[in-house]
């Protein structure tokens, strides 16, 4: 018998997480949502469990948020190592940009593949 067949009430539904995600950045927040899914006729998410979520969702994209600046900071001090660029000019810039966001998209789509 696992945990979740011991607990009392309803299980928890395995699209909860995932909604958390979805409405965090949206304007309609967790609450909105949860009502909005009331007006529908679907079982809303119980409040203290929305802010939980919240609180993972919020928890969980900082930090990947955080390895996302990490790595694109990164990339930008060895390109400008490998280019011997020290700063200056908007020319420069520009195309140091363009050469990240270019190697950024290739670490990604290796790290999919």
């Amino acid at each position: 018998m696992t945990t979740d067949e011991r607990r009392r009430g309803p299980k928890r539904a395995a699209v909860n997480k995932p909604f958390a995600y979805a409405v965090q950045d949206s304007d309609v927040g967790m609450h909105g949502a949860s009502l909005f899914l009331a007006s529908l006729d679907i079982a809303p998410v119980a409040p203290s469990h929305c802010q939980k979520l919240a609180k993972l969702a919020d928890t969980e994209m900082s930090t990947v948020n955080q390895k996302d600046m990490d790595c694109i900071r990164t990339q930008t001090t060895l390109n400008n190592a490998l280019l011997g660029l020290s700063g200056g000019g908007r020319e420069k810039l520009r195309f140091l940009l363009i050469l990240d966001i270019i190697l950024y998209v290739i670490a990604m789509v290796k790290n999919l593949v």
